[in-house]
């Protein structure tokens, strides 16, 4: 479980079971896509990221296809933080911090 908010007040949260959920104002909580995610991260409504899968690779929302899309992950990670200007850290399993570009 966890909630995040973006510089811009877009808010996203992940339930018990995984499943994450973007916060609206006119409908309440709205499920976003099939995916389990282990961890967000949530810069603006247009950069939100995600650890998730077996692997722990990173993945984005993309809001015009309204699904998750696989970025280039140099290994697996268990905690991520987006920016608001597009930058994403990952914390690996070693607790080395990793700067990703997308």
């Amino acid at each position: 479980m966890g909630i995040q908010s973006g510089a811009d007040g877009d808010t996203w949260a992940i339930d018990v079971d995984g499943q994450p959920f973007r916060f609206d104002e006119d409908f309440d909580w709205l499920r976003m896509g099939e995916m389990r995610i282990k961890k967000i991260g949530v810069g603006n409504k247009e950069r939100v990221y995600a650890v998730a899968g077996s692997k722990g690779y990173v993945w984005r929302w993309r809001e015009d296809s309204k699904q998750w899309s696989h970025i280039l992950t140099p290994r697996p990670f268990v905690d991520i933080s987006a920016g608001n200007d597009g930058t994403v850290w990952c914390v690996d399993r070693q607790n080395r911090t990793w700067w990703l570009h997308d």
